[in-house]
């Protein structure tokens, strides 16, 4: 079978050009410099008020350590992702953030806000769907025009290319939500595997399309083992099936 997937990559042809490696935090002995930050209102200054560190597991996450907080106070909570991710990050445009989040309540909705801050205060911010309780949810955003609006409370006007491009050539913050419960010590929220600037197709995370995804992902779909943070379900419906096949095939085609 891996012989007949190997031509079927072959045909489909790959996009071998060196792309920005992509960034990521598997937590697989420590928060790898992850913190958790406080701040106002989001639909008004969204000013800091505190940071904390956050608890970090060695098991339990999606494929062992992952970072966790009960709620530390009553302002609008975030993961925050470390300084060495900020900078200019231009060459991850059109590219996506991934994440995987888990929480044990759901009763206030701000906790699915992703925002990212540029210099100047420049805030693009978007809204991920609310996960279920008690389950690691997979998160994909693309870093591109549709999917972000102006400010930090994903309300504002749909961010263009250019104001994306803008944020992400100097970047100052990435944060993304864990304000899941309404009151201080509500809710526990986990973060684990999170891939920031990756393609779809780099299913190996090298920063390139090749054929060397080609073959990690057919190892994985057979059984063979998987790099960090993935899964041969690549379409995420549950089922590891020949549908994951074809959209790895549409990822892989469309390169990076």
């Amino acid at each position: 079978m891996r012989a007949l997937f190997a031509m079927i990559a072959l045909t489909a042809g790959s996009c071998s050009a060196w792309a920005q490696a992509p960034l990521s935090s598997f937590f697989g002995t420590s928060s790898e410099g992850w913190n958790i930050e406080t701040r106002t209102n989001p639909t008004g200054a969204f000013s800091l008020v505190q940071v904390y560190t956050p608890d970090y597991r060695a098991s339990g996450g999606v494929s062992g350590g992952y970072i966790e907080e009960l709620d530390p106070d009553s302002n609008w909570s975030f993961f925050r992702a470390p300084e060495t991710w900020l900078g200019n990050r231009s060459a991850f445009a059109g590219r996506r953030l991934e994440f995987f989040v888990r929480t044990d309540t759901l009763n206030y909705p701000d906790g699915r806000l992703v925002v990212l801050i540029g210099n100047g205060g420049q805030r693009i911010s978007h809204a991920t769907e609310l996960p279920p309780v008690g389950e690691w949810t997979f998160r994909s955003i693309p870093l591109s025009e549709g999917q972000w609006r102006l400010g930090s409370a994903a309300a504002g006007a749909v961010a263009t290319q250019a104001q994306i491009n803008a944020v992400l050539g100097s970047l100052e913050r990435l944060l993304i939500g864990m304000e899941y419960g309404g009151d201080q010590l509500e809710e526990r929220v986990g973060l684990d595997s999170v891939i920031f600037g990756v393609c779809p197709g780099d299913f190996d995370r090298d920063g390139f399309v090749d054929f060397f995804d080609f073959d990690a992902f057919v190892g994985c779909f057979e059984g063979a083992g998987c790099p960090p943070g993935q899964t041969a379900d690549f379409d995420r419906d549950g089922f590891v099936d020949f549908f994951d096949f074809d959209a790895f095939v549409a990822a892989f085609e469309q390169g990076c």
